[in-house]
């Protein structure tokens, strides 16, 4: 693997189960999650091979409640010297739940997951990127909680947040006199008047890999990283599927039977790092936003 950190791109998996997509018609409840067959470990272990193979660390955002059920995925992950990070605990999305709910449900899962790896946890995810405009106040509890970078700002419009305009490169976001955290949003592309992902989920399965290929080698040109993102269910093409509108059950199923050979390529020709890895070997300084212009 490469180690110029100008153009090591950012490796991150949110490990989840295939019934956690947000917001559905008919949502799978709580209630019945204990219940249902964990497919989780399936691509888990076909994502592990690959990173084996090509000796790259990732950084993996593993939801609380899964950790509770499956804590010898967590400690292999991390025996195997991957960075793990926190995806929450319930899967709730942060603007539907208040400042306390929330502090709870970060916690919870930060302190399960260093009490199963004996590590400190510095990073969370929040489910769905769902920090917007409407609820900065959870930024100001991350960083409380003692995280030392979020990884939740998505810098376009997206379907369960989104904040247009925000940097598509790592920065540090200040929030008030008393905390500041290292922001990692997902990398963004311009298409026409929309920016677009390319690089992760839906959009890494749609996208043909010449097209994903461009958008690295130009960003890393400009010394962008991008910063990748996948789910066990990317990779699996045997998981149950569950019932939603015919346009998000493509963008949810859609090419999942390609991915690996995707992810091969995209592998042996990019290098990559973990978040933990990136921030140790980045010397140069973040460019520094408020959290005041952002929401004006």
């Amino acid at each position: 693997m490469k180690t110029n950190h100008k153009i090591n791109n950012i490796l991150t998996f949110d490990l989840e189960e295939w019934f956690h997509i947000l917001e559905l018609p008919q949502p799978v409840r709580k209630s019945e999650w204990n219940s249902l067959p964990s497919s989780a470990e399936v691509g888990l272990d076909l994502f592990l091979d690959l990173l084996y193979q090509q000796n790259i660390k990732c950084t993996f955002f593993v939801l609380g409640w899964l950790a509770d059920k499956h804590p010898d995925l967590v400690r292999r992950i991390s025996s195997l010297n991957h960075e793990v990070a926190s995806h929450g605990y319930l899967h709730e999305l942060i603007r539907d739940v208040g400042a306390d709910r929330f502090r709870e449900d970060i916690r919870r899962s930060k302190n399960l997951l260093e009490d199963i790896t004996g590590k400190e946890v510095k990073g969370y995810r929040g489910p769905g990127f769902s920090i917007t405009l409407e609820n900065p106040w959870a930024l100001e509890v991350i960083a409380e909680e003692g995280f030392g970078y979020d990884a939740t700002l998505y810098p376009g419009h997206h379907g369960h947040g989104g904040i247009p305009g925000l940097p598509i490169r790592p920065f540090i976001l200040h929030i008030n006199n008393d905390y500041q955290i290292e922001e990692f949003p997902v990398t963004l592309i311009n298409i026409a008047k929309y920016r677009v992902a390319f690089s992760g989920g839906g959009y890494f399965r749609l996208f043909p890999s010449f097209f994903i290929s461009r958008c690295f080698r130009w960003l890393n040109r400009k010394g962008i990283p991008v910063l990748s993102y996948f789910h066990s269910r990317d990779l699996d093409p045997t998981i149950p599927k569950l019932s939603m509108p015919l346009i998000r059950k493509f963008k949810c199923y859609v090419n999942v039977s390609k991915s690996i050979k995707k992810l091969e390529k995209l592998f042996r020709d990019n290098p990559f790092c973990s978040i933990e890895e990136w921030r140790s070997l980045n010397t140069d300084p973040l460019p520094v936003i408020s959290l005041d212009s952002v929401i004006t």
